[in-house]
């Protein structure tokens, strides 16, 4: 196989065994981490079938940790763009498939504009992920949560993340942050997301 090939796999490898240690689902990260090894085996040892399949596992894996909310759906567009770039590759050293396409071959500069509105599967994954935080607040016992334990909640999504729902949810008047600053804070439901007492 290329060289190209090779160096993209060990890439993708290395950031997908670093990943899985920090997954929450320990059985997802346990097989990402034994496909990882198994993909730079495979290609090493120029075995593009199972190199293929191996590469086409780990896509699903990750495709899988995204809709189960386990990796980040930002880390996972990552991954599936550098999946998806050597199964191309595969395909086309096997022959089995056409020219690749030559704007994947160049690199490209992004420019991304401040303040662009661009709806994405992220907003819906931050509405689902913020709605939970609700739960979690009104289901502990002091009514109260303090954001460490919203991070041990959501392990493979980061403090900033969480911290960002946070303030969402506080603009939106769906919680409160009380306390005297910094780890001391905890968040509280408004008078408006807590639910109603009927008296009989």
């Amino acid at each position: 196989m290329t060289s190209h090939i090779e160096q993209k796999s060990q890439e993708l490898s290395h950031v997908l065994i670093r990943l899985a240690g920090y997954l929450r689902s320990s059985e997802l990260g346990i097989r990402i981490t034994r496909l990882s090894y198994d993909l730079v085996e495979h290609i090493a040892a120029n075995n593009a079938a199972r190199a293929l399949n191996t590469a086409n596992t780990i896509k699903a894996l990750i495709i899988l940790g995204k809709n189960t909310l386990v990796i980040e759906p930002v880390n996972a567009k990552v991954l599936l763009r550098e999946t998806d770039f050597i199964i191309r590759e595969m395909n086309r050293f096997t022959g089995l498939s056409e020219l690749p396409d030559l704007e994947t071959l160049f690199s490209k500069e992004v420019k991304i504009e401040r303040n662009a509105a661009i709806p994405t599967d992220q907003d819906h994954v931050g509405e689902m992920r913020q709605a939970r935080i609700i739960e979690i607040i009104r289901q502990s016992a002091s009514g109260k949560i303090q954001l460490r334990d919203l991070v041990a909640e959501f392990p493979g999504i980061s403090e900033r993340t969480i911290r960002y729902d946070l303030k969402r949810l506080s603009e939106e008047n769906k919680i409160e942050r009380q306390g005297s600053g910094g780890p001391s804070n905890f968040y509280v439901l408004k008078q408006n997301e807590l639910p109603s007492v009927i008296n009989l």
